[in-house]
């Protein structure tokens, strides 16, 4: 078969219904699959699984999460056209079923599987034909020409509207807090959080490392609070560390050990150096040198 489908132990939540995916163009057209878990990696790499072999398509390119009410697109290894927006690399992006998707030179079509939906019993339709037989007497018995009760009834309706954005409002709080103590908690400190109107943004760069991270801090966010408030995520992979450019002319290993620097220059442990890199440590086969939490090794 064309497109593998890896059989992995990953968790089952009771909900949501699982989808089916269908490859609508490439080259493993009109290959069917149904997704084995609400989490699943979708790429040319054999760890994937579901495993494309289109040139176009990176090792992991895009992971599906499934949920209840939405699915969550994140464009993992490449970018990823949700219907017509473009999701870059390392962003995500939430939608309903259906949805087409493209990636490469191969279009894919999220749905749910044919006849997952319970098909209407006769006991259903009864009550459904009772339910309407109700609201017509219900509609009939409001139409009655009482104008005093009518201002009573369009007060009543605005209510429960009204009620709903509070309710979203006094959650922020307690998202933005168990946020910030997630990321804490992932080691993700340098990632800020910003508040605007329901959206949480959070932002930043992150290295691969922390990047495996901030995603399993986005499915536990989208599990504990869904879309209220909603997460926006603007976190950039970070770009990758450049060496740095340091001339030393000697290496003082006394009691007291120091660099020469380029212009002969005594330079101690703590001393700034090019690019904003400092001289870390001097040990007695290596000098370490750090620069936004970062070390680099020179071997002596």
């Amino acid at each position: 078969m064309p497109v593998i489908a890896a059989h992995r132990s990953l968790p089952l939540t009771a909900h949501p219904l699982l989808p089916e995916l269908n490859v609508l163009s490439g080259p493993h057209a009109g290959a069917v699959v149904a997704l084995e878990s609400s989490v699943c990696r979708i790429g040319a790499h054999e760890d994937c699984d579901i495993v494309l072999r289109d040139p176009q398509i990176h090792a992991t390119h895009l992971t599906v999460h499934v949920h209840r009410r939405f699915l969550a697109i994140e464009a993992t290894g490449g970018d990823v056209m949700v219907g017509d927006v473009r999701v870059a690399q390392g962003h995500g992006y939430r939608c309903s079923l259906p949805v087409q998707l493209s990636v490469g030179h191969t279009a894919l079509r999220l749905s749910h599987p044919p006849g997952s939906e319970p098909p209407r019993s006769a006991a259903t339709a009864r009550w459904t034909l009772l339910a309407m037989a109700c609201l017509l007497i219900v509609v009939g018995y409001l139409w009655r020409p009482w104008t005093e009760a009518a201002p009573a009834l369009a007060v009543d309706g605005a209510a429960p509207t009204a009620d709903a954005r509070p309710a979203i409002a006094s959650a922020q709080p307690q998202a933005l807090a168990a946020l910030r103590e997630r990321l804490d908690q992932a080691g993700l400190q340098p990632l800020s959080i910003e508040t605007q109107g329901n959206t949480l943004r959070v932002s930043g760069l992150v290295d691969s490392d922390q990047r495996t991270r901030w995603i399993e801090v986005q499915s536990w966010y989208d599990r504990t609070w869904g879309n209220a408030p909603v997460l926006r995520n603007d976190v950039l992979p970070a770009p990758p560390l450049v060496p740095p450019r340091v001339h030393f002319q000697a290496v003082w290993l006394g009691p007291q050990p120091y660099v020469l620097g380029e212009r002969g220059e005594r330079l101690y442990p703590g001393a700034a150096l090019a690019d904003g890199w400092v001289l870390q440590r001097i040990e007695h086969d290596r000098l370490i040198l750090a620069r936004q939490g970062k070390e680099f090794e020179l071997t002596l």
